[in-house]
């Protein structure tokens, strides 16, 4: 039994071999990654950044979080230049909360 696909394109200048060819070989492609895949056993990897932000601090992970939201940048401008200014960090910290 025979099946019929239909694949579409958006380039004109594209013959209907190489359509069909760049189809093949994206779907072989796709073939390869899932294999490459499963024999490896891939899986996502999620970075728990709070535990390297306080173990650098000594600092809790919210303190840190706090003390960042609590921080602004103010920008001035005038004929002269620019002039840019950060909210002090508290300075009863011994090493920077914000990385």
């Amino acid at each position: 039994m025979m099946t019929n696909i239909l694949i579409r394109t958006s380039d004109d200048t594209l013959s209907a071999e190489d359509v069909a060819l760049g189809y093949k070989q994206m779907v072989d492609i796709e073939q390869v990654f899932r294999t490459l895949k499963s024999v490896l056993k891939l899986q996502p990897m999620y970075h728990r950044l709070n535990h390297i932000v306080e173990i650098r601090t000594g600092e809790s992970w919210p303190e840190v979080r706090d003390e960042c939201q609590r921080l602004t940048l103010g920008h001035f401008s005038s004929k002269y230049g620019n002039l840019y200014q950060r909210t002090e960090t508290r300075p009863n910290k011994s090493k920077p909360l914000c990385l």
